[in-house]
Formats: C-alpha cells, structure tokens, sequence
C-alpha cells in the first residue's frame, strides 16, 4: 500500500501500487439497488434460515444467532448469497451483513444488491463511518429508520473490478486475522478457568485455609480536591473508574502537580483494587508516574504472593462475597477489613502453588495480549476503511 501521488478527488489516500486508473462514481442509488422479493413464511412449504436485528453483532459484521422462518408469522424480505443486508431500524447499532447462503431476513433489514461492483466491495463501503453516518439522518424518533430517499443520494466511488478484489481481499484478510485470534481467546479463558477451578479443587483437600491479612497488607488512596486538579499534571490519579476488572487500569486520567505521600505513588504491576460501586474489581497498574485516589487500595506484598491475591481476587466466590459485604447503604462501599478478613484454600506444597500461580498469571498476560491485538486490529481496519475508500 502506497499514498497515493494522484492530487485529485477521484483515487483514495492509500491505494495498492499496482493500481493507477481514477475511480468512477455515480450515486448509491444508481448502481445499488434494494431487494423487494418477499414471501410469507406461514404460506411456504420450505423453511428458510431467518436472520433477525438480534443476529447480527453490532458493528463486526458477525452472524451470532439464526432463527427458522417458519417460526415467524411477518412477512420476509429475500436474500441471495451475493447480496449484502444492513440494518435500517436504529442504525446506529451498526447492523451489516455479508451472507454466504440463501435465506430470509427481517424487514428491518435492507437488502442490497448491485451488478457493478463486487459484494464485498459494497459490504466494506457500508461498513465506513461515513456510510454510517449518512443512515443515522433517520425517520422518527422512538423507532429511527435510515431514509433510503437520503441513502440514495449518496456519492459513491469504485475502482475497476481488480481493484475491488484486491482491496475486498486486504479486508477479509484482517477480519479472518481478529476472528482467529478471537477464537484462540475463548479457548484461552476456558483453559484460564480450569486452572482456577483445580487449584481450589486441590487447595479444598489439602491446602490451608488463610485470611488474606496474612500474606498482604491494604493502602488506603489519597482523597484529592477539587481544586488539586490541573491540565497536563507530573501525576495521572487512578480513580476507581479506572479500575476496570481487566489486568491493567485502563480509562481517561484526571491530573494533579503533586504526590501526598509516598504510599500512594504507584509503580508499574502495582495491584489495586476497587472500594466502591462495583466492588472487588482489581488491576494491575501498566505505567509509572500514577497516585492512586480515594476508594481505591493497593495491596502492599511480596510479588509471588500478588500474583495469587490476583488470581484469588477473580474467584466468583471473592466477588460474591465482596458484593455481600458491601451493601446497606445507597452506594455499595466496602471496607479494609472485608478484604483482609477474606479466607481461602491455599495449596500447602509451596512449589505445587507457585506452578499454579505462574500458569494462571501467564495466560492471564496472553489473553491481555490477544485483547489488545484485537483492539489495535481494529482500530487499523477502521483508519484503512477511511483510506483505501474515497
């Protein structure tokens, strides 16, 4: 992918170097067109795979869940295997479709067809912000539509057919990457969870049953004003907002000139943990030059010893317990102490319990990792789909 050298309004930003012709355009109603073939499914012999607004996960483009036709009495729009559906009811949720089977849709769907340029280059097109953008000047309040009389109208541009594949190809490309590393995710969480679920199976036969006060201590944040704080400060202060349940603090950062106390300056894979609201979230901190905010505590310990305190602090048993605590009045508050005086199993054979800590911790990592990856994958397809478009 190169910048492209041409100075008009007919090429994109970035463009494949092989490429020079300047694209055609038209209007979107001029070359796309909208399926009026319906059919009622409690009339019709055969059965027809259904996709309805709930099968479509928003703004990815994923089938989640299929229905049967006959399971519906409203009237279907069709779908082809070339065709590509979008969402017109509420289209900010982002509703699009590319199908690879023949079936029958919801009449909420539009169900888009063209014979000058590819699918896949029309799926891509209307999975641009500025498509979207253009469907949200909707009909109605309560039940927005997107107009078709003002989708119609909209200026499209297309590159000759190779072009098309080429720049489909790109994008089916990062889709397929970001749907294999979402699927090695699952599998990664599920393996996660069974380590968690055998340590406290091996911990409950033969372990020790501990209080956390034991191997931890709890620093209380700093309760910061108002006036404290400033436009581009020394010190970003983690409030419990930041403390997300994730394995690092993540989240917008209010700023101060100035550190109270050195109990509450932060390093990096400090662990915290949240006092209020939702409860018994923990993370670790990613970066240095961090205070940390009233209603959020570090735990002060040994660094084998912070690995399992995490890995304890995600039990679903911990956050029941902390959820219970917590209640009694209008915002859920814990104390120090209700975390302290928090008892568990732990393994008795202390190289038996680190091999199951480093596990835990190690997938953990893989997982932020494979997160991450995914959001960066993401955010490329999104500047690309601005760039290799016009």
């Amino acid at each position: 992918i190169i910048l492209s050298s041409n100075k008009n309004n007919k090429v994109p930003k970035l463009r494949f170097k092989e490429f020079k012709d300047d694209w055609n355009s038209s209007s979107f109603g001029e070359i796309v067109t909208l399926s009026t073939k319906k059919i009622n499914p409690q009339k019709e012999l055969k059965s027809y795979i259904d996709i309805e607004m709930d099968s479509i996960e928003s703004s990815t483009g994923r089938l989640i869940k299929q229905y049967k036709s006959t399971d519906f009495k409203s009237i279907k729009t069709i779908f082809s295997s070339d065709d590509v559906l979008y969402g017109k009811l509420r289209p900010y949720l982002r509703k699009y479709y590319k199908p690879y089977f023949e079936g029958v849709c919801s009449s909420e769907f539009w169900v888009f067809t063209s014979t000058v340029i590819t699918q896949r280059f029309l799926y891509y097109f209307i999975a641009r912000n500025s498509f979207n953008n253009e469907a949200n000047k909707t009909c109605g309040t309560k039940m927005p539509r997107a107009d078709w009389q003002k989708i119609k109208k909209l200026q499209i541009y297309w590159p000759p057919y190779h072009e098309q594949q080429k720049i489909s190809s790109f994008f089916d490309f990062i889709d397929k990457k970001i749907i294999l590393i979402q699927f090695k995710l699952a599998i990664l969480k599920k393996y996660k969870e069974g380590i968690l679920s055998l340590y406290r199976k091996k911990a409950s036969q033969n372990g020790n049953l501990i209080k956390l006060s034991s191997i931890c201590k709890l620093i209380s944040g700093f309760n910061f004003s108002t006036d404290d704080y400033i436009y581009n400060g020394k010190f970003k202060v983690v409030t419990i907002g930041n403390v997300v349940d994730e394995r690092y603090i993540s989240g917008s950062f209010k700023q101060v000139n100035y550190s109270p106390n050195s109990f509450i300056s932060l390093s990096r894979e400090d662990l915290l943990i949240s006092m209020t609201g939702n409860v018994g979230r923990s993370s670790y901190v990613n970066s240095d030059n961090m205070v940390l905010n009233q209603r959020v505590c570090k735990f002060e310990c040994e660094l084998s010893n912070k690995k399992f305190i995490y890995m304890i602090t995600k039990t679903i048993s911990f956050k029941r317990r902390m959820s219970v605590l917590a209640q009694g009045g209008a915002q859920s508050n814990l104390k120090n102490n209700d975390i302290l005086n928090y008892s568990f199993y732990k393994i008795g054979d202390e190289n038996v319990h680190q091999n199951y800590v480093e596990i835990y911790d190690r997938l953990d990592l893989i997982l932020e990792q494979s997160k991450r990856l995914i959001y960066h994958l993401k955010l490329l397809k999104k500047a690309l789909l601005n760039a290799l478009f016009i």
